[in-house]
């Protein structure tokens, strides 16, 4: 799979997570789609309850951002590549694990 692929794959996932805490009737406030939307987000990371393989994640200073780029490194313009895709529509139903839908 190609970097661009891993991207667009950890980003879809991403999604679906954000699809789900917003139209999820249980939380009663913000704060908890908030705390459950950021749980997601770090369980995949972790490669927890997901699709998704585990990512390595450590600081890195913006000097040396440029030489980190590996095959297998996604990070870098996750944060510009997000609104360039989104859809806002949520899944037909709540993902049991994150990339499926039950």
């Amino acid at each position: 799979m190609t970097r661009d692929e891993q991207r667009a794959r950890f980003l879809e996932g991403i999604r679906e997570c954000v699809n789900f805490w917003a139209t999820d009737p249980r939380p009663e406030s913000v704060r908890a789609r908030l705390d459950g939307l950021v749980h997601s987000i770090l369980a995949t990371l972790d490669g927890e309850g997901s699709t998704l393989p585990g990512y390595f994640v450590e600081p890195v200073d913006s000097d040396s951002l440029e030489q980190l780029s590996s095959e297998h490194d996604i990070a870098g313009d996750l944060h510009n590549l997000w609104g360039k895709e989104w859809t806002g529509s949520p899944p037909k139903s709540p993902p049991t694990r994150l990339g499926s839908e039950s």
